[in-house]
């Protein structure tokens, strides 16, 4: 069996396998800690951003969290069973938004310590002015990676 070139570095400089990664150490952390409020670390920033925004129409949530619509929706739904969220008619009826009830704001107030509590242990951790780099380049990725589909 002959090895395509490059194979044998490949897994350590494949930007996407090293970001995923990364991202599912950092997931593991706070599904863990998110946990105790029956939150997965991707409902909660669905939440966060609810809570930020207030009602936002779902393709625009879907666009700020560089996430599919079916991904959203699948998010969305044990979310909005337990009547923490509301998906309901915008303004444009083609065009549905998505918002806190006020059941979501009070289980996002009691979350918010838990998330909280993981993020400043990660940011202590990995350094302040490390994060910041890394935040600012974490955008960039997102940025140039949807230039280049």
């Amino acid at each position: 069996m002959t090895i395509p070139r490059g194979l044998d570095t490949a897994e350590l400089v494949c930007v996407c396998a090293n970001l995923r990664r990364a991202s599912r150490a950092l997931s593991r952390l706070y599904e863990d800690t998110l946990a105790a409020v029956d939150l997965t670390s991707t409902q909660m920033t669905v939440l966060m951003t609810l809570g930020r925004r207030g009602p936002t129409p779902l393709s625009e949530v879907a666009a700020l969290l560089a996430m599919d619509r079916t991904s959203l929706y699948r998010a969305l739904a044990p979310l909005e069973k337990r009547e923490l969220v509301r998906i309901r008619g915008g303004v444009d009826r083609r065009a549905k938004e998505v918002l806190l009830t006020l059941d979501g704001e009070r289980h996002l107030a009691r979350a918010m310590p838990h998330w909280e509590r993981v993020q400043t242990k990660f940011i202590e951790a990995y350094g302040r002015s490390a994060w910041k780099s890394l935040r600012d380049g974490l955008s960039r990725v997102v940025s140039t990676s949807g230039g280049l589909a």
